[in-house]
């Protein structure tokens, strides 16, 4: 089983659009986005609705990432904030009205340790997919003797 794995992407949408071309030539059996799609970078919608039709039409998997964690918090509580903590989030507080407070998708995909862990048991691993590249552990199938 082929697994294509990556994260970080931060709002760089020409850099999302450079891996999407990757994993469309390597023909992946999953597609694994372990989350921060958006927030500290120019794009964060274009990322995030490259993103939606990438789950619907090549059925990429998505985890939740601190950033899109950061980016619902601040769009729950930003009417409450001081306005220092309301200077200290401008960041985010950008990429939330970039999105048009629209937080339904970023709150509704998975964001917790079973997910990996039940990605990764239904590959050739049991051991989580960080351990295994701390490890040094290929990501390619072993071949038979």
């Amino acid at each position: 089983m082929k697994i294509a794995a990556f994260a970080d992407v931060h709002a760089n949408f020409e850099g999302l659009q450079t891996i999407s071309e990757h994993i469309e030539k390597w023909k992946p059996d999953v597609t694994l986005v372990a989350g921060d799609i958006i927030n500290r970078g120019p794009r964060p919608r274009e990322c995030l609705d490259f993103t939606l039709r990438k789950i619907q039409t090549d059925s990429w998997q998505v985890i939740r990432g601190n950033h899109e964690r950061f980016v619902i918090s601040v769009g729950h509580e930003w009417r409450n904030y001081t306005q220092y903590e309301l200077a200290y989030n401008r960041p985010i507080f950008w990429t939330y009205q970039q999105l048009d407070g629209d937080l339904a998708f970023l709150e509704s995909y998975r964001s917790n340790y079973k997910y990996y862990r039940q990605m990764v048991r239904k590959s050739v691993w049991y051991m989580p997919l960080w351990s295994m590249i701390e490890q040094g552990f290929s990501l390619k199938q072993p071949t038979k003797n």
